[in-house]
Protein backbone atom coordinates (compact mmCIF):
# COMPACT_ATOMS: atom_id res chain seq x y z
CA UNK A 1 0.00 0.00 0.00
CA UNK A 2 2.72 2.52 0.62
CA UNK A 3 4.02 3.01 -3.01
CA UNK A 4 0.54 3.01 -4.14
CA UNK A 5 -0.43 5.80 -1.20
CA UNK A 6 2.70 7.99 -2.76
CA UNK A 7 1.67 7.61 -6.01
CA UNK A 8 -2.49 8.72 -5.27
CA UNK A 9 -1.22 11.19 -3.30
CA UNK A 10 1.34 12.75 -5.78
CA UNK A 11 -1.26 12.32 -8.92
CA UNK A 12 -3.65 14.07 -6.53
CA UNK A 13 -1.45 16.90 -6.48
CA UNK A 14 -1.37 17.47 -10.28
CA UNK A 15 2.09 14.64 -10.55
CA UNK A 16 2.09 12.93 -13.61
CA UNK A 17 3.25 9.31 -11.67
CA UNK A 18 4.80 5.92 -13.30
CA UNK A 19 4.65 3.23 -10.89
CA UNK A 20 7.16 0.92 -11.24
CA UNK A 21 6.63 -3.27 -10.03
CA UNK A 22 9.87 -5.22 -8.81
CA UNK A 23 7.72 -8.71 -9.24
CA UNK A 24 5.57 -10.17 -12.35
CA UNK A 25 2.07 -9.23 -10.31
CA UNK A 26 0.84 -5.90 -8.37
CA UNK A 27 0.77 -6.07 -4.90
CA UNK A 28 3.61 -7.38 -2.71
CA UNK A 29 2.32 -8.63 0.54
CA UNK A 30 -1.13 -8.04 -0.13
CA UNK A 31 -0.76 -9.38 -3.20
CA UNK A 32 -3.75 -12.44 -4.55
CA UNK A 33 -2.99 -15.32 -6.63
CA UNK A 34 -5.25 -17.48 -8.28
CA UNK A 35 -3.97 -21.08 -8.81
CA UNK A 36 -6.55 -24.29 -9.81
CA UNK A 37 -9.68 -22.22 -9.39
CA UNK A 38 -8.04 -21.06 -5.16
CA UNK A 39 -7.60 -17.72 -4.61
CA UNK A 40 -5.53 -17.16 -1.50
CA UNK A 41 -2.89 -13.97 -0.07
CA UNK A 42 0.91 -13.69 -0.28
CA UNK A 43 0.15 -11.97 2.77
CA UNK A 44 -2.71 -10.78 5.43
CA UNK A 45 -4.94 -8.37 3.62
CA UNK A 46 -6.29 -7.02 7.02
CA UNK A 47 -6.62 -4.19 7.65
CA UNK A 48 -7.08 -1.87 10.82
CA UNK A 49 -6.00 1.38 10.97
CA UNK A 50 -6.52 4.22 14.25
CA UNK A 51 -5.81 7.28 11.95
CA UNK A 52 -9.34 8.52 10.32
CA UNK A 53 -7.95 9.80 7.69
CA UNK A 54 -6.22 6.82 6.53
CA UNK A 55 -9.57 4.77 7.27
CA UNK A 56 -11.30 7.39 4.99
CA UNK A 57 -8.78 7.05 2.24
CA UNK A 58 -8.99 2.79 1.69
CA UNK A 59 -13.24 3.10 2.22
CA UNK A 60 -12.79 6.03 -0.64
CA UNK A 61 -10.80 4.44 -2.96
CA UNK A 62 -12.69 0.96 -2.47
CA UNK A 63 -15.78 1.86 -1.53
CA UNK A 64 -18.29 -0.96 -0.99
CA UNK A 65 -15.84 -3.86 -2.17
CA UNK A 66 -14.62 -3.37 2.12
CA UNK A 67 -16.27 -6.05 3.72
CA UNK A 68 -15.86 -6.20 7.57
CA UNK A 69 -14.64 -9.35 8.91
CA UNK A 70 -14.07 -11.10 12.05
CA UNK A 71 -10.41 -11.83 13.21
CA UNK A 72 -9.43 -15.22 13.73
CA UNK A 73 -5.41 -15.68 13.50
CA UNK A 74 -3.82 -19.21 14.52
CA UNK A 75 -0.35 -21.42 14.46
CA UNK A 76 -0.21 -24.56 13.70
CA UNK A 77 2.36 -25.95 16.27
CA UNK A 78 3.27 -29.87 16.55
CA UNK A 79 -0.35 -30.47 15.52
CA UNK A 80 -1.98 -28.21 17.68
CA UNK A 81 -3.48 -24.86 16.78
CA UNK A 82 -2.32 -21.66 19.06
CA UNK A 83 -4.00 -18.40 18.69
CA UNK A 84 -2.37 -15.67 17.64
CA UNK A 85 -1.74 -12.95 18.58
CA UNK A 86 0.17 -15.18 21.16
CA UNK A 87 -2.27 -15.91 24.17
CA UNK A 88 -0.60 -16.74 27.48
CA UNK A 89 -3.10 -18.74 28.44
CA UNK A 90 -4.02 -20.51 25.36
CA UNK A 91 -0.32 -21.29 25.39
CA UNK A 92 -0.48 -22.75 28.84
CA UNK A 93 -3.85 -24.78 28.20
CA UNK A 94 -2.88 -26.05 24.88
CA UNK A 95 1.20 -26.98 24.86
CA UNK A 96 2.52 -30.45 26.10
CA UNK A 97 3.75 -30.38 30.02
CA UNK A 98 7.63 -30.48 29.09
CA UNK A 99 7.40 -27.53 26.84
CA UNK A 100 5.16 -25.71 29.04
CA UNK A 101 8.16 -25.73 31.46
CA UNK A 102 10.57 -24.83 28.98
CA UNK A 103 8.62 -21.75 27.76
CA UNK A 104 7.65 -20.27 31.25
CA UNK A 105 11.15 -20.85 33.17
CA UNK A 106 12.76 -19.22 30.12
CA UNK A 107 10.05 -16.74 30.51
CA UNK A 108 10.69 -15.70 33.77
CA UNK A 109 14.43 -15.30 33.32
CA UNK A 110 13.61 -12.97 30.38
CA UNK A 111 11.49 -11.14 32.61
CA UNK A 112 14.38 -10.88 35.73
CA UNK A 113 16.75 -10.15 32.91
CA UNK A 114 14.76 -7.03 31.95
CA UNK A 115 14.58 -6.20 35.56
CA UNK A 116 18.26 -6.07 36.26
CA UNK A 117 19.25 -4.61 32.78
CA UNK A 118 17.12 -2.05 31.40
CA UNK A 119 18.91 -2.17 28.17
CA UNK A 120 17.01 -0.76 24.89
CA UNK A 121 16.13 -3.07 22.26
CA UNK A 122 18.16 -3.03 18.96
CA UNK A 123 15.91 -5.07 16.71
CA UNK A 124 11.95 -7.38 16.88
CA UNK A 125 14.58 -10.07 18.02
CA UNK A 126 15.72 -9.00 21.03
CA UNK A 127 12.45 -7.07 22.00
CA UNK A 128 10.64 -10.21 21.61
CA UNK A 129 14.27 -12.48 23.20
CA UNK A 130 13.64 -9.77 26.53
CA UNK A 131 9.79 -10.46 26.97
CA UNK A 132 8.86 -13.95 26.05
CA UNK A 133 12.30 -15.59 26.08
CA UNK A 134 14.12 -17.11 23.70
CA UNK A 135 12.51 -20.66 23.51
CA UNK A 136 9.23 -19.06 22.46
CA UNK A 137 11.28 -16.46 20.12
CA UNK A 138 12.26 -19.85 18.41
CA UNK A 139 9.07 -21.46 18.54
CA UNK A 140 6.89 -18.69 17.60
CA UNK A 141 8.50 -15.62 16.05
CA UNK A 142 11.77 -15.70 14.54
CA UNK A 143 10.73 -18.39 11.79
CA UNK A 144 7.35 -16.98 10.97
CA UNK A 145 8.54 -13.39 10.92
CA UNK A 146 11.62 -13.94 8.68
CA UNK A 147 9.22 -16.52 6.46
CA UNK A 148 6.86 -13.68 6.19
CA UNK A 149 9.16 -11.02 5.81
CA UNK A 150 11.80 -12.00 3.90
CA UNK A 151 14.10 -10.28 6.39
CA UNK A 152 16.00 -11.94 9.69
CA UNK A 153 14.00 -10.46 12.56
CA UNK A 154 17.78 -9.72 13.71
CA UNK A 155 17.89 -6.80 10.76
CA UNK A 156 13.82 -5.83 11.82
CA UNK A 157 13.29 -2.51 13.45
CA UNK A 158 12.10 -3.17 17.38
CA UNK A 159 9.14 -0.71 16.79
CA UNK A 160 8.01 -3.34 14.46
CA UNK A 161 7.48 -5.47 17.40
CA UNK A 162 6.58 -2.32 19.91
CA UNK A 163 3.01 -1.88 17.41
CA UNK A 164 1.87 -5.40 16.93
CA UNK A 165 3.12 -8.00 19.91
CA UNK A 166 1.12 -7.95 23.33
CA UNK A 167 3.68 -8.07 25.97
CA UNK A 168 2.84 -11.50 28.04
CA UNK A 169 1.89 -11.10 31.64
CA UNK A 170 2.36 -14.58 33.67
CA UNK A 171 0.09 -13.89 35.52
CA UNK A 172 -2.78 -14.13 32.93
CA UNK A 173 -0.74 -16.98 31.92
CA UNK A 174 -1.29 -19.20 35.34
CA UNK A 175 -4.28 -17.43 36.95
CA UNK A 176 -7.25 -16.67 34.13
CA UNK A 177 -7.27 -20.21 32.66
CA UNK A 178 -7.95 -21.13 36.61
CA UNK A 179 -10.59 -18.43 36.99
CA UNK A 180 -11.62 -19.15 33.01
CA UNK A 181 -11.38 -15.02 33.15
CA UNK A 182 -12.22 -13.17 30.23
CA UNK A 183 -8.54 -11.62 29.15
CA UNK A 184 -7.97 -8.60 26.92
CA UNK A 185 -5.38 -8.33 24.92
CA UNK A 186 -3.55 -4.98 23.55
CA UNK A 187 -2.96 -4.30 20.28
CA UNK A 188 -5.43 -7.10 19.71
CA UNK A 189 -7.52 -6.35 16.43
CA UNK A 190 -11.35 -8.19 16.71
CA UNK A 191 -12.88 -6.55 13.77
CA UNK A 192 -10.68 -5.78 10.12
CA UNK A 193 -11.50 -4.32 6.91
CA UNK A 194 -10.77 -6.79 4.11
CA UNK A 195 -11.53 -6.72 0.18
CA UNK A 196 -14.46 -8.63 -0.47
CA UNK A 197 -12.77 -9.54 -3.69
Amino acid sequence: MAGLSCACRLAGEGVQVLVLEKEGCVGGLAASHTRRGFTYDLGPHRFSSENESVNRLVKDILHDELITVERKSEIYFNNRFLLYPLDMGNIVTTVTKNELVKYVCDYVLARMSRIVSRGGDDSFESWVVRRYGRKMYQAFFGVYTEKVLGIPPARISSDWAKQRIAIPSLWDALVHPLLKRKRCHRRHVSKFVYPRH
